[in-house]
C-alpha cells in the first residue's frame, strides 16, 4: 500500500509541474510523504481491534422468556 501510495503521489506531482498546477503538486507531497513516512490520517495503529470474545459468556446468560402482552378490555 505505501508503494502504491508513494507511486501516485510522485505521479500527480509529475503531472502537476508539468501543467503548471502548484496546488495539486502540493497534494501529491502530501500523498508521498505520508508514504514515505508510513502514516495515514489516523496514524499507523489507529485500525487495530482487540479480540474481546469470551464463549464462556454467552453460556452465563439467562434469558427471559416471551411473554406476550395482550390488550384486554376492562
Amino acid at each position: 500500500m505505501r508503494v502504491l501510495r508513494l507511486v501516485l503521489g510522485v505521479a500527480i506531482i509529475w503531472q502537476s509541474a508539468h501543467n503548471g498546477d502548484w496546488a495539486m503538486a502540493s497534494a501529491g507531497g502530501l500523498f508521498a510523504l505520508l508514504a514515505v513516512a508510513n502514516i495515514g490520517c489516523c496514524g499507523p495503529t489507529a485500525c487495530a481491534t482487540t479480540n474481546t470474545f469470551n464463549p464462556n459468556a454467552l453460556q452465563k446468560k439467562q434469558h427471559q422468556p416471551f411473554i406476550e402482552k395482550t390488550n384486554q378490555p376492562g
